[in-house]
């Protein structure tokens, strides 16, 4: 595969990401590239949707234009031992812009987390600011200020696994794409279960497939 050179000189400054992590990351890049244009635009959520780098499946959403993003706990660390705020993570726009963001906030009991981005490779789709990366405008998209009615119509976006974990033999592939969005309805929330508890399934009920999403 044929590097960009744009992002290898990200790599070396900024990224500082191992062969096989870079040559991953380009391959995401790619077929992000290949599923945006195939479709008919992106909507607002889905260009305010970023999926990580890695290898394991994983998915943020930018909440405010100076790059704030949230994230699962879990994708960042397991336990507040594995937690490393220094640590720099790497994330794809939908649009396949790569940018690197670091971890502001980790709560899991919610299993929720902040990012605030740091880096990126290119200036956001539009945004014509000549002051430099700490005015750039991500693509964002706000969060509700109360619950959702029974009946909602919901739009999960997210990478789904590459790993079918259901199979009972190992590393078996789900071909699913790297992007995926469902569509399903707000079923209310678990009666008896703490809707702040998101440590084993948690309390929110829905129709849609979030197939391993995070």
């Amino acid at each position: 595969m044929e590097l960009n050179p744009r992002l290898t000189r990200l790599q070396r400054r900024k990224l500082l990401l191992e062969q096989k992590d870079h040559a991953l990351l380009l391959l995401k890049q790619a077929r992000l590239q290949a599923v945006t244009s195939s479709s008919r635009g992106a909507s607002a959520a889905t260009s305010a949707t970023l999926i990580f780098a890695q290898a394991e499946a994983g998915t943020a959403v930018c909440i405010d234009p100076s790059g704030l993003l949230l994230t699962c706990a879990h994708c960042i660390a397991e336990t507040e031992d594995e937690l490393d705020l220094s640590k720099p993570h790497h994330l794809l726009f939908a649009s396949g812009t790569v940018v690197t963001a670091h971890c502001t906030a980790w709560d899991p009991e919610r299993d929720l987390a902040l990012l605030q981005i740091t880096a990126a490779q290119l200036p956001p789709v539009g945004d014509e600011s000549s002051a430099g990366f700490g005015n750039w405008q991500f693509p964002a998209i706000g969060i509700a200020d109360r619950a959702p009615r029974v009946g909602t119509k919901l739009v999960c976006i997210g990478q789904p696994g590459s790993e079918d974990l259901e199979c009972e033999e190992a590393g078996v592939e789900t071909g699913y794409e790297v992007l995926c969005a469902s569509v399903g309805q707000f079923k209310g929330y678990a009666e008896g279960q703490d809707v702040q508890d998101n440590e084993e399934i948690g309390a929110l009920m829905h129709r849609l497939w979030s197939g391993g999403h995070s």
